[in-house]
């Protein structure tokens, strides 16, 4: 399975409107995939009383395979833009996300979003038209930055709440391909700079609070 960059994850959230509702939604969706590492069902099936936002250790609630609980601590503005949803959505009780006509997202509704945004990224990150990008690649990449950040493989497992730790050492085969792919290819790194160009839409404290989520 592919996963993304931190580069093309940044061009992959450029793309959506966080200044229409539906815009908003779909960003916070994308975000939450990534930071808390769920699986689409888990998504979907989050609820608002899972969401413990209240004191300094903020986390989600997930129930995963096996109706098994597990908690995942989230940053500060991942939670202030789930809050901020909330508040846009009047989404007070029940599941979390939901579509226009105030239902249950489906799996399929979560990957047309996905699709949709990865078409338009393909156009400024030439190495997404490369990859296959569904909703799972954002928790499969979260979970390839964090072993990337030597996160120990026992944390790595609670954190995606894998029954057995085999299935997370299959992350290491990916993080050692990458770390050979960086060392071979460093003198083609030289010519790379950022596009300072790209510009956020928003309010300005929206803006910001954005841009640190993504870096």
């Amino acid at each position: 399975m592919d996963y993304l960059t931190k580069k093309e994850l940044e061009a992959f959230l450029k793309q959506i409107n966080i200044r229409t509702k539906n815009g908003y939604k779909h960003y916070v969706i994308i975000a939450l995939l990534y930071e808390s590492g769920m699986r689409v069902s888990e998504l979907i099936n989050l609820r608002v009383d899972h969401l413990y936002f209240i004191g300094n250790s903020p986390y989600i609630k997930i129930l995963g395979k096996g109706n098994k609980e597990r908690i995942v601590y989230l940053n500060e503005d991942i939670v202030s833009m789930v809050t901020e949803y909330q508040s846009k959505f009047n989404i007070q009780s029940g599941y979390v996300f939901r579509n226009n006509s105030k239902k249950q997202l489906t799996r399929f509704s979560i990957n047309k979003i996905v699709s949709k945004y990865h078409n338009l990224a393909k156009k400024e990150c030439p190495t997404l038209e490369r990859k296959t990008i569904s909703p799972h690649s954002f928790r499969h990449s979260k979970a390839v930055h964090l072993l990337m950040n030597n996160t120990a493989l026992p944390i790595l497992q609670r954190f995606l709440g894998h029954a057995s730790i085999q299935t997370t050492e299959i992350y290491l085969d990916i993080t050692n391909d990458e770390v050979k792919k960086n060392v071979t290819s460093v003198a083609s790194l030289i010519d790379i700079k950022e596009d300072s160009n790209a510009v956020w839409q928003g309010d300005e404290k929206l803006i910001e609070l954005l841009e640190r989520l993504s870096q």
